[in-house]
């Protein structure tokens, strides 16, 4: 088990007015109906292709964490990406299109979780307000960039604005030698006719609608978690995610009442706590050395690798917290050994598979 200080927790803490945005990161920031749009670098630098933007956490999770706001009625243009893309509303609602000419769509609001397929073109529109706001994890350290609809290119070159071979923008207006650059070819016509086609009814099986979650007590001490994409760190017995198939991560809430209090666990694989709604003390390393860190509203907090955290709920309303995971295997915790005799002296032990059970069923004799 490892201790860490309070400057070192507060160094992985990226509190929302720690947000640098970045209205230069893509090829299509002057395509027709897409000004405005921001986005922000959290954990990793995802696929921006400006070397002006700027990423809070530099340090290797296994995914990508960033951000993503646009005006209202604004689109983000049709590209592709080769690993897992999640999108997370704080709020507002956005309607998602996909396919070749984004011929297909679905609406998705605050809270749902919509995994987009790989291989495929996706864009969306900003159906609510100028300030409305989506947390993204992308799959994998380096995601590999992403590829552009020829006609996302084809506009922006009219615009002044060029894509390199090494997937980095370059604008003729202020650089006017660049002529001479490798450019990012088009895909090829019949390479875009290979792509798979999911209709409206296949893709909702990629959405995890909030009204639709599963809430179960999977950890010791207070909360409820509610699974998402894999397997995650829930404990309780027959909780199954939505969405299973390998994203490079699991997604899974904690949702915790005023006054709760998480048991507290610790893990040495890459873990990311996003607060979408209330206040929260991150609480970390034993009694004898605790540090906290205070989160609120779209803080975002990497807990280290190896430190004992457990996260208390101090407002007077419900925490709604989503947890990242790295890895596809199920995570296993290594709980704190108070969190473990307070499950026990309410009756409940782990399992041989590490699952919450009766524990007068599991070990009758002792």
């Amino acid at each position: 088990m490892r201790i860490i200080d309070q400057a070192g927790a507060d160094a992985r803490h990226i509190a929302a007015g720690d947000f640098v945005p970045c209205a230069e990161a893509f090829i299509d920031r002057r395509n027709p109906n897409s000004g405005g749009k921001l986005n922000y670098s959290f954990i990793g630098p995802g696929v921006a292709q400006s070397d002006r933007q700027f990423v809070n956490l530099a340090e290797a999770h296994g995914f990508n964490v960033g951000g993503v706001s646009l005006p209202g009625g604004r689109i983000n243009n049709l590209h592709l990406h080769f690993t897992a893309e999640v999108f997370i509303p704080v709020a507002g609602a956005w309607e998602f299109i996909w396919g070749n000419a984004g011929e297909s769509s679905a609406r998705v609001g605050k809270f749902d979780v919509f995994t987009i397929p790989t291989w495929i073109f996706r864009g969306f529109i900003n159906r609510g307000r100028d300030e409305d706001f989506m947390f993204a994890v992308l799959g994998r350290d380096d995601s590999g960039g992403i590829v552009w609809n020829p006609k996302v290119l084809a506009d922006a070159a009219r615009a002044g604005l060029r894509l390199t071979a090494d997937n980095r923008v370059v604008d003729l207006n202020e650089n006017e030698n660049a002529n001479g650059a490798a450019w990012m070819p088009p895909m090829p016509a019949a390479e875009m006719d290979n792509l798979p086609a999911f209709t409206p009814a296949e893709m909702e099986k990629f959405i995890v609608r909030w009204d639709a979650l599963q809430w179960r007590d999977g950890l010791p001490g207070d909360g409820e978690i509610a699974a998402v994409i894999g397997h995650g760190m829930t404990a309780a017995r027959h909780h199954f995610p939505p969405v299973a198939h390998p994203h490079g991560f699991s997604l899974e809430w904690l949702r915790l009442r005023p006054g709760d209090a998480s048991g507290a666990w610790q893990t040495e694989r890459a873990q990311v706590a996003i607060v979408f709604d209330g206040a929260v003390d991150a609480v970390l390393n034993p009694l004898a050395s605790q540090v906290t860190v205070a989160l609120a509203t779209r803080s975002i907090f990497s807990a280290p690798r190896g430190v004992m955290r457990a996260f208390h709920n101090r407002g007077d309303r419900d925490a709604v917290m989503l947890l990242i995971n790295g890895g596809d295997a199920r995570l296993l915790p290594q709980w704190d050994d108070a969190a473990l005799a307070a499950a026990r002296a309410a009756g409940q032990m782990l399992d041989a598979d590490a699952r919450w059970s009766p524990a007068a069923v599991v070990n009758p004799a002792a």
